[in-house]
């Protein structure tokens, strides 16, 4: 057993390495140079990408959805509340995990309502506050932060048994922050969500972070794991929240793998199952400087008694630079997809896509109002939010290779 170490720095176990990297030359390749560079640092390979490799593999998604499940008004199985997760189902359809409304629904692949199964409530089978869901085999694996448990349905939604979940050991940032992400080995995989954003009696600005956790299936912790999750917090006495263009992380778990990002650098780190960092992926190319006049307008919004109302929000912190990363999706064709940062929902989003071995090799768009959570047997499904009425459906887009 990996003895349990709580409250590392922000980078954990990677900042040996990323201390190399940061160190890196950011220059673009020589005339008849690879477009990357690996390098070895204490154990750890530094890929830094300059440019997509030759081969230049450019995912086409389409414009129009495949499919479309939702209505603004109709039927309980077609409305969501607020949508956390869409899944890809290993024998065909989808699972869609509706936070708001506290269910989980599963759905053919042409878009029609087959199960439905949670409801509020601390009984069997019921849930406080869904925070991710996997399919394993044929179970359905559920984890509920507030009730500090994991439950465990067979695939037509009967509950088969609940596991209590200790406690994170740390009380500034409790299981209820937590998100079931992914297994690694015999391991579960939580990664907190969100933030403590704790007030201090001095203006403080600060990366605020949650140990990255392995659990036992038996609910018992096993150890920390990989890098601590977080996002730029600033603080005053009187109110606190995130940085103006702030980092925040994001990360994806699959082929016995975790990998990290804290959205600051264009930088993906990968851990392996036992949550030694291994890899370390990079972009070469400058980050965008934030367009002071937006962080101003954003400062001002911030004092208007119809939003935040707070004298403090004139002289909210913000970030110097963009984020360069907001998402990560792992596909079934052994690539890494990481989405670029935007800061208007109205435009496409970009994706910077990687090999497993950390090469750049291509690029991809997918339609704008749309945040994609997996992409599997070349579709991308998601969560689109009509820009008119702020109502979420599922949409799901063919990926041409």
């Amino acid at each position: 057993m990996r003895q349990l170490r709580l409250g590392h720095p922000a980078l954990g176990r990677a900042s040996a390495g990323l201390a190399v990297v940061l160190a890196l030359n950011c220059n673009g390749p020589e005339p008849g140079e690879a477009p990357a560079t690996v390098r070895d640092s204490l154990g750890v390979a530094v890929v830094t990408n300059f440019a997509p490799s030759p081969a230049d593999l450019n995912p086409q998604v389409s414009d129009t959805p495949l499919v479309t499940i939702g209505e603004v008004d109709g039927p309980s199985e077609y409305t969501f509340q607020r949508i956390d997760q869409i899944s890809f189902w290993p024998s065909g359809g989808f699972l869609v995990l509706d936070r708001g409304a506290i269910r989980l629904r599963r759905y053919t692949d042409d878009g029609r309502h087959e199960l439905s199964f949670g409801r509020q409530g601390s009984g069997p089978g019921e849930f406080r506050r869904l925070a991710g869901a996997l399919v394993a085999g044929d179970s359905i694996l559920v984890h509920d932060g507030s009730l500090q448990r994991l439950s465990v349905f067979d695939t037509t939604g009967i509950v088969r048994r609940t596991v209590a979940m200790d406690p994170t050991g740390d009380p500034l940032h409790p299981l209820s922050f937590y998100w079931l992400a992914g297994v690694v080995g015999s391991d579960l995989v939580l990664v907190a969500k969100a933030a403590s954003a704790d007030m201090r009696p001095e203006p403080t600005e600060y990366w605020d972070v949650s140990e990255t956790l392995a659990y036992n299936p038996d609910g018992t912790l096993e150890d920390t794991i990989a890098e601590p999750a977080g996002m730029d917090i600033y603080a005053t006495p009187e109110r606190a929240g995130s940085v103006i263009y702030g980092r925040v992380s994001s990360w994806a778990v699959g082929g016995e793998r975790i990998y990290m990002t804290d959205g600051g650098e264009p930088y993906i780190r990968v851990y392996d199952s036992a949550g030694e960092l291994e890899r370390i992926i990079r972009v070469a190319r400058p980050r965008t400087p934030v367009d002071r006049e937006t962080v101003e307008e954003l400062q001002r919004l911030r004092t208007d008694p119809e939003t935040w109302g707070s004298a403090a929000g004139a002289s909210w912190a913000a970030a110097e630079y963009e984020p360069s990363i907001s998402g990560l999706v792992l596909d079934d064709e052994g690539l890494i997809w990481a989405e670029e940062w935007a800061s208007e929902a109205t435009v496409p989003r970009s994706w910077l896509i990687f090999d497993l071995e950390g090469q750049w090799v291509g690029t991809a768009e997918s339609p704008p109002h749309f945040r994609a959570t997996a992409i599997s047997g070349g579709r991308m499904a998601g969560i689109w939010r009509d820009p008119l009425t702020g109502v979420e459906m599922v949409h799901v887009y063919a990926v041409s290779y």
